[in-house]
């Protein structure tokens, strides 16, 4: 009787630590990991054949190698926050760790810096008062 109830106890926590570590909602989940799982789990139980005890440690096997995903995955979330940013935003973000602040994209018109300016498309120089030195 232990057998089947830690059998049960195994699958449950199994269960719970795949919809833990989901990413999407329950509703827009696929079916087919749970499905199987169910279908061997049922399998296993209704044979009742001393097979339980190793369908048992698989099943915390699962349960541990799942929470080890989900646990990584939150680490590399929280220890690398710039992981998911695009390459713009990761440089902006860099350079305010270090206490600098990114550069700005080229404008054009923009002044670069004191009697420099970028000549527009119609050839004229735009903000230069003293010429280029």
């Amino acid at each position: 009787m232990s057998a089947s109830v830690s059998l049960v106890r195994s699958y449950r926590s199994a269960l719970r630590e795949i919809n833990k570590s989901a990413i999407q909602p329950r509703g827009r989940r696929n079916q087919a990991v749970l499905g199987m799982l169910r279908s061997v789990y049922e399998e296993k139980r209704s044979a009742g054949s001393g097979e339980d005890k190793q369908f048992t440690r698989d099943l915390n096997e699962l349960t541990q190698f799942v929470k080890a995903g989900r646990l990584h995955t939150e680490l590399l979330i929280r220890y690398n926050p710039l992981q998911g940013l695009s390459t713009e935003d990761r440089v902006t973000a860099t350079a305010k760790r270090v206490g600098l602040s990114s550069p700005t994209g080229y404008v054009k018109g923009q002044e670069f810096g004191r009697g420099w300016a970028v000549k527009d498309e119609s050839g004229s120089e735009g903000g230069n008062e003293e010429g280029g030195r």
